[in-house]
């Protein structure tokens, strides 16, 4: 993704090196990744080839820094939402700040913060989608509607959110024309992304993972995988989110229709990448392909009071201690050293507690 905004900014083109992609329209080399963190990157690698004419470093290296910040923003602001978000769910302003913390400190989005990946920022598109579609207003739910067009963009699996929140406002008696608009951004957003597939490749459903890669038989391993395995599962590297649902239980009088959509969209996230043989996201630490249904579950934690509150915050204490094991050595460079031995990082629990 970095390389296609670098080659937007020195080549005016949206071809990539030999190796970064795979042949497309005239044999050019194209990246098989999402389009939208790559066209959000592309003023930060124009203002680190600036900084390159006063130094004799490569622009690859330099853009890989100053495109370090978006992740970092995206968390941020996906924090914030966290925290509007259960105040929306019948949470106190004290009680939302703390279910911001809970995410942002206590779970895998402190690590997530700062790599150049697509999950941070369909993180930000899907919780934003959601928390303007519980407003119900006509103009938040166009917002919405925007949102979950760019969600496809960010990636593929963004179109889960639009047709999930469509069903809620149907739920909720909201008028047709506008409770079909977030399906409808997510189908523009398909067009958007097939019309740009058929500019590389000449293929309008070439979304990058082959269809083999999807298998049903999948689908046990992938749930337990990302649920309770030691190497990626959620309850160890989010153990805050174990008490989410006792936050649910809080809100379920109220905001019935709105727990159900949160879960429901969490679920479909779920299901959908363990039918991916792939679950486990390769390099990862942790349940990475949750990550877009992590913080609006985390909303509900701005409910919960006095013994499970203090709970909370110790889970949320060992979620931290967990994570920030990445800020002094980052996860990446152990599977490097993995690969540069020979051993299969894909075929063994590289981070088991």
């Amino acid at each position: 993704m970095l390389a296609v905004s670098e080659s937007v900014v020195s080549h005016h083109t949206i071809t990539v090196p030999a190796g970064l992609g795979i042949p497309g329209r005239d044999g050019r080399i194209y990246s098989t990744w999402y389009p939208l963190l790559s066209l959000l990157a592309i003023p930060f690698v124009y203002l680190a080839s600036v900084a390159c004419r006063f130094s004799e470093l490569p622009l690859h290296y330099v853009a890989a820094v100053f495109v370090s910040v978006l992740p970092g923003a995206f968390t941020a602001a996906t924090a914030s939402l966290v925290a509007l978000l259960s105040v929306r769910l019948g949470s106190t302003w004290k009680g939302a700040w703390f279910a911001s913390l809970c995410y942002a400190l206590g779970t895998i989005a402190l690590t997530y913060a700062r790599v150049f990946l697509a999950d941070p920022l369909l993180t930000l598109l899907t919780i934003f989608a959601i928390y303007l579609t519980v407003k119900r207003s006509a103009n938040e739910i166009g917002g919405a509607a925007c949102l979950t067009a760019l969600a496809v963009l960010a990636k593929p699996t963004g179109a889960l959110v639009g047709p999930i929140l469509s069903a809620y406002l149907i739920a909720k008696r909201t008028r047709w024309r506008f409770s079909l608009l977030p399906a409808v951004g997510t189908v523009l957003g398909f067009v958007f992304y097939a019309a740009y597939n058929d500019i590389r490749f000449g293929s309008a459903l070439n979304f990058g993972p082959s269809w083999s890669l999807f298998r049903l038989s999948a689908i046990p391993s992938g749930i337990a995988g990302q649920l309770v395995s030691p190497g990626w599962g959620l309850v160890w590297y989010c153990p805050v989110v174990v008490l989410v649902f006792m936050g649910m239980s809080k809100a379920w009088r109220e905001h019935r229709l709105e727990v159900l959509a949160i879960a429901a969209i969490f679920l479909a996230f779920l299901l959908l990448h363990s039918y991916f043989i792939v679950w486990y996201a390769g390099w990862a630490w942790g349940p990475r392909y949750l990550l877009p249904g992590i913080p609006a579950l985390c909303a509900f934690l701005g409910r919960l009071e006095g013994n499970t509150k203090k709970a909370a915050a110790c889970l949320a204490l060992a979620g931290f201690l967990i994570n920030a094991c990445t800020l002094f050595s980052f996860y990446e460079r152990y599977y490097s050293e993995l690969t540069e031995r020979r051993i299969p990082v894909d075929a063994t629990v590289a981070w088991s507690f």
